[in-house]
């Protein structure tokens, strides 16, 4: 009774399991996608959309999106949307400028999704494999690298100086011109305050440049009779003559025009 019952448990609990893993492609329901989570689309075949909730174009788009979620377990898909208003960083990542823009990610590689935004071609395109025919995103632009996250860490930055400048100006009731000038006081200040810390740092690891070296250039000593008579036996007997030819010549004075009045 007692292993029938630990048997039971047991193939209950892998079930569960299973279910789980499998519930994101099989419940018929969109992801939703944050910078917690985005990076479970490195793996399998994903479509995702970017929206905003006041986009006219995503609000029309989205029913179809819905309905094409609940095709992702007979196609083998996972369906995703990430709202930009709330995940900016992750927007970042993508490099979304336009509201919808629709990626198709296969095991870590991105296309943008550039068809028309009916049912019908979103299944196409997934059960064709249309997608082969896209440009994939280049390694350095893939939402996975360095540069990538960076960018989202600015996206990130700006929005959030962003809300910043409005509670400046809107709770506390402060002119635009003094939230700017704090602004770029503040930023005055971070760029100094960066440039000392990078001269430290360089100076730490690469130490302290030394006095510059001049160099000694000995000084030019005048020509004496010896190398005088040493360029003269250098020259030609021909230049030397015509040399002393036009020295002997006398000097013709030039004599003055009389005028008149």
């Amino acid at each position: 009774m007692a292993a029938a019952f630990w048997r039971f448990s047991l193939g209950t609990f892998l079930f569960s399991i299973c279910l789980g893993l499998s519930s994101s492609a099989s419940d018929g329901k969109v992801i939703e996608l944050t910078e917690d989570n985005w990076k479970q689309i490195l793996e399998g075949e994903w479509m995702i959309k970017f929206f905003a909730p006041w986009c006219p174009a995503c609000q029309h788009v989205a029913p179809t999106w819905s309905a094409f979620a609940l095709k992702g377990k007979q196609l083998g898909i996972n369906v995703a949307e990430v709202d930009v208003t709330t995940q900016s960083a992750l927007s970042g990542r993508f490099m979304v400028s336009s509201l919808p823009t629709i990626y198709h990610v296969k095991d870590g590689r991105f296309s943008v999704y550039d068809g028309s935004r009916f049912l019908d071609e979103f299944v196409n395109f997934v059960k064709e494999q249309k997608w082969r025919d896209n440009e994939p995103v280049p390694s350095w632009k893939s939402p996975g690298s360095f540069v990538m996250g960076a960018l989202g860490i600015l996206f990130k930055l700006s929005l959030f100086l962003k809300d910043i400048h409005e509670q400046l100006t809107t709770t506390y009731g402060l002119p635009m011109w003094a939230s700017l000038a704090i602004f770029g006081v503040a930023t005055i200040s971070a760029g100094l305050i960066l440039g000392l810390v990078i001269v430290y740092v360089s100076d730490f690891i690469f130490g302290r440049p030394g006095p510059p070296v001049i160099p000694n250039i000995p000084e030019a000593k005048p020509a004496s009779k010896k190398d005088e008579d040493d360029i003269d036996k250098e020259l030609k007997p021909e230049e030397c003559k015509e040399n002393k030819e036009a020295a002997d010549q006398p000097v013709r004075k030039r004599k003055p025009q009389a005028t008149t009045d």
